[in-house]
């Protein structure tokens, strides 16, 4: 049987000489960094990340997303995830 499990992931937006992208960063899995040019395109790059990470052994953290501290710039987003 499969296993559904929901990470949820800090988007955050920026506008620099870089362009417009958004970065998805968790404090729930410290060696997740992935980067998108749209919302969309980043919590696509996110999942497949996420699966990869979780093919591996990494150490994961369990954070209540409730008590992050967000900048102006930044959002929550539940990424889920089938293994």
């Amino acid at each position: 049987m499969k296993k559904r499990t929901v990470y949820p992931i800090i988007a955050t937006e920026y506008h620099n000489q870089e362009g417009h992208y958004y970065v998805a960063t968790s404090p729930t899995l410290p060696d997740l960094k992935t980067r998108g040019a749209s919302v969309e395109l980043l919590t696509v790059a996110a999942k497949a990340d996420i699966q990869q990470l979780l093919c591996h052994p990494v150490t994961t953290i369990d954070q209540d997303p409730k008590h992050w501290r967000l900048t102006a710039n930044q959002r929550v987003f539940a990424i889920t995830v089938t293994l």
